[in-house]
């Protein structure tokens, strides 16, 4: 006789677990939703990148150019207009059109520009790189 109650509690203990976990779920699941901004989805995004990152470490001289990576990913095709500018002077720009999920290089010319460091923003986002720029050897 108490095996059976027992197994009656255990079938009851698992039953109201299971059905807390059905019930709660749909709290959690809109707590986790509100948490993420709604969607587990990725987000779309575009990125400027230095091509090669290391080279770029010493410093680009004068009258080279920068290769960069851009990547639109925003889920839209989408024109970037780049600026380089030194101290507010206008060094360097362009004009991109990326379809989404394509990516391209951009050589970004330094002539002109001194010795210091040189900024490359996408208009009209937050998105920029600071590069150092040292004076010709010559």
């Amino acid at each position: 006789m108490k095996a059976t109650t027992r197994n009656r509690v255990g079938v009851f203990v698992l039953t109201l677990v299971v059905v807390l976990l059905l019930v709660g779920f749909t709290p959690i699941s809109k707590r986790l939703l509100r948490h993420v901004d709604g969607s587990f989805a990725p987000t779309s995004y575009s990125s400027l990148a230095l091509s090669s990152p290391s080279g770029v470490a010493l410093g680009i001289a004068v009258g080279s150019t920068i290769p960069l990576t851009l990547a639109n990913h925003s889920g839209r095709t989408t024109g970037y207009l780049w600026t380089a500018t030194q101290n507010d002077v206008l060094i360097s720009s362009g004009y991109q059109i990326l379809t989404n999920g394509t990516s391209t290089m951009l050589f970004v010319t330094t002539q002109g520009a001194n010795a210091g460091k040189l900024k490359i923003a996408l208009e009209n986002t937050k998105i920029f790189l600071t590069v150092p720029i040292f004076g010709s050897s010559s």
